[in-house]
Order: C-alpha cells, then sequence, then structure tokens
C-alpha cells in the first residue's frame, strides 16, 4: 500500500506552508494518506516521529543524503510486568524456521 507523505517540488503551485495541510492537499488529489494522520494530543503511542511543521524551516535544517534532519524518531522505553505464560504453539514457516507463539494470561 503506497501513502504519500508530503510534497517535494513543485511549480506552479501555491502549497500552504505546513506539513499536514499539505497532506491534506494531497488526499483532495486523491493520492492516498494513512488514515490516522491527524494533528492531536493524547493517546496511547510507542514512540513518535517528531517533525518540524513548517516548510520553510524544514527547507532551511536541510536533508543529508537522503536523511530530513528535521524530523527524528523516537521510541519510548519498552514497559515491562510479569505474566503467566499458559501455552506455547509453534509454527513452522516456509522456509523451515520454528516460531514459538506463546498464549500469556493477562494481569
Amino acid at each position: 500500500m503506497f501513502y504519500g507523505y508530503g510534497i517535494g517540488y513543485s511549480a506552479g503551485y501555491n502549497l500552504p506552508d505546513s506539513q499536514y495541510k499539505r497532506l491534506e492537499i494531497l488526499k483532495l488529489w486523491n493520492i492516498p494518506i494513512n488514515n490516522h494522520v491527524k494533528i492531536c494530543t493524547d493517546f496511547e503511542i510507542d514512540g513518535v516521529v517528531i517533525k518540524v511543521n513548517s516548510i520553510l524551516n524544514q527547507k532551511k535544517i536541510g536533508c543529508v543524503t537522503k536523511t530530513p534532519k528535521w524530523a527524528i524518531a523516537y521510541k519510548f522505553p519498552a514497559s515491562e510486568a510479569i505474566t503467566q505464560i499458559i501455552n506455547v504453539n509453534f509454527t513452522i514457516g516456509r522456509t523451515g524456521i520454528v516460531t514459538p507463539i506463546a498464549q500469556v494470561k493477562p494481569n
């Protein structure tokens, strides 16, 4: 599945100066964007991608090779808990690798 995530070079268009508004334009052009893209304040996640919203500032900050310096991925520390394993099932993949799948009792 393809999702558009931004607009790079454009000539002849007066584009908005924010990442979010540009995603809205992609949607208007029938280019699929992730349906979970929202400006929001609170929900449970395991990490974030922090981006500079201003396109002008994105251009000033720039990129290195293929990576933008104006965006960074941050993963939160994993939470740990003790639980009880009820059963373990084993599956064999197409390449013969055995994968254990545990059934656990929720806390």
